[in-house]
């Protein structure tokens, strides 16, 4: 999800702030400590420009019996 976050031009810290969360919640969600909402999982997605299972992947959730389109 690091990756993600800079390649969308982020900082940890202000991609923080554009979700209106605190750094140490991203910081979470990146160590896979802790998973987002289901409403702020899709704002990730929107913001970094990402479909749903990429952004799953980046953040250590199995996808695998996740159906393809």
């Amino acid at each position: 999800m690091k990756s993600l976050i800079e390649s969308a031009g982020y900082t940890q810290k202000n991609f923080a702030k554009s979700l209106g969360v605190a750094t140490s919640t991203v910081t979470y969600y990146i160590s896979g400590e802790k998973l987002p909402r289901v409403d702020r999982f899709f704002e990730m997605c929107r913001k970094l420009n990402v479909d749903p299972i990429t952004l799953a992947k980046s953040i250590g959730v199995n996808v695998e019996d996740v159906p393809k389109k």
